[in-house]
């Protein structure tokens, strides 16, 4: 484990494969010299490592797809999304979209519902313990940027199914609908590992 933010994901090579071991894959790779921490989950269903207090975890899954992020206390709340299912995200824009999103949205075209969506997940992941509605206290600025309610702004990377395929240790193709996003500290490093 280094003293960054480890970010891996993991294709789902059989959408029956069991996201627990999947997500092993994944912690292996940030723990490949050490042994696996234990993974409990708070009553939020929020995961963490119980024997690990130095280090934050967060987890997603989707269809295609299973990532991670772990770092160390003290850089930043973590928080990971990954989301392939567009039409459903369009589809329900207004109910996690504010007209303060929306005029963002329209002055820089490349932000998508889907990415918007995924975003605002890992930021309420990171920050739920602050968080109360997760429409209102979390609003767009400008790409990969967000201002939250009693926090302030809070940084977000995206990556693109196309950009994972591109990064993939496996060759594996990633969809061009799936969205990664997640929380990142300002100017800090974050350690990307595409399966």
């Amino acid at each position: 484990m280094t003293n960054c933010s480890s970010v891996v994901v993991v294709p789902r090579l059989d959408q029956g494969e069991d996201t627990h071991l999947t997500l092993k894959k994944g912690l292996r790779r940030i723990f490949s010299d050490e042994e696996l921490p234990h993974v409990a989950h708070f009553s939020d269903g929020a995961p963490y490592f119980p024997d690990r207090p130095d280090l934050l975890y967060s987890s997603s899954d989707c269809h295609s797809s299973v990532a991670l992020q772990v770092a160390p206390i003290g850089l930043l709340p973590v928080g990971i999304d990954v989301e392939d299912k567009a039409d459903q995200a369009a589809r329900i824009l207004p109910r996690y979209a504010t007209e303060e999103d929306l005029g963002v949205m329209v002055r820089f075209p490349e932000i998508t519902p889907l990415g918007l969506w995924s975003a605002k997940e890992a930021v309420f992941k990171a920050f739920s313990r602050y968080v109360r509605d997760f429409r209102g206290d979390i609003t767009l600025i400008e790409p990969g940027l967000f201002a939250v309610s009693r926090i302030g702004e809070v940084s977000v990377s995206y990556r693109s199914g196309s950009e994972l395929t591109a990064l993939s240790e496996s060759h594996h193709a990633y969809p061009d609908s799936l969205v990664l996003a997640f929380a990142t500290p300002p100017e800090a490093e974050v350690r990307l590992i595409i399966l």
